[in-house]
């Protein structure tokens, strides 16, 4: 996993969470895609938790990996996530070759993870239960050991993950709204802090809503500092 520009605090903090998701995975078997790993050379129960910068302003956040993640190990790495690499470069970093596959220098201005960080079984979403139990994990990487204060949530299933941690309803309300589901932002806690909380389209090529992504991430990454998320009146 790369984690480029963090603090050593971090990075150490980073791999004591790593250490204790693969306690929590050994500990009872989950629908986990044993085939991908194995093709890999990857331990099924190895977690891939992040990759980007520790200190980013911005988190993009998935809900599991696929099996070319679980190949590069790294978040974000197919088709979907190569799309987000090359907004937030040529946003950030300037253009890069149509061939690029891997985007390095773009992480070192975002931070990517996940609901989960584990592959199931046929890329299906994990059950609420397997959720839940990786859930703690992921409130505590983007509560204490991340330091950045914005959050993309790509897609529905990313966004609804953080409805424990918003006003009660908001989070289902906001993506039920269909005309400005992209439009507003909303504070959530995570772990004693306040972040701002958007959802954009998945930037997956199967999204019906991948015509809206860039504009979307690119306004996400350029969107200025504040110690607070504005909500935006719904019409």
């Amino acid at each position: 996993m790369r984690n480029a520009s963090s603090s050593s605090d971090a990075l150490t903090a980073l791999a004591a969470l790593s250490v204790d998701v693969q306690t929590e995975a050994r500990r009872a078997p989950f629908d986990v895609c044993l085939k991908t790993y194995a093709t890999a050379g990857r331990d099924p129960a190895d977690p891939i938790v992040s990759a980007g910068a520790l200190d980013a302003p911005v988190c993009c956040f998935g809900r599991e990996l696929g099996r070319e993640e679980v190949h590069a190990g790294q978040p974000l790495f197919g088709a979907g996530g190569r799309r987000l690499r090359r907004v937030v470069h040529e946003a950030l970093v300037g253009p890069i070759a149509k061939t690029e596959r891997r985007f390095e220098a773009a992480l070192d201005h975002v931070f990517l993870t996940n609901m989960v960080p584990y592959r199931p079984v046929g890329n299906r979403a994990y059950n609420r239960a397997t959720v839940d139990r990786f859930r703690p994990y992921v409130e505590r990487l983007l509560g204490t050991i991340w330091t950045g204060t914005r959050i993309a949530a790509l897609g529905q299933n990313a966004f609804l993950w953080f409805a424990p941690y918003a006003a009660p309803g908001e989070v289902k309300a906001t993506w039920s709204d269909r005309e400005h589901r992209f439009d507003i932002t909303l504070d959530v806690k995570i772990g004693g802090r306040t972040l701002q909380l958007a959802c954009i389209p998945h930037p997956s090529p199967l999204s019906p809503f991948k015509a809206q992504f860039a504009e979307r991430l690119r306004a996400q990454l350029r969107a200025p500092e504040s110690s607070g998320a504005q909500v935006r009146e719904r019409r």
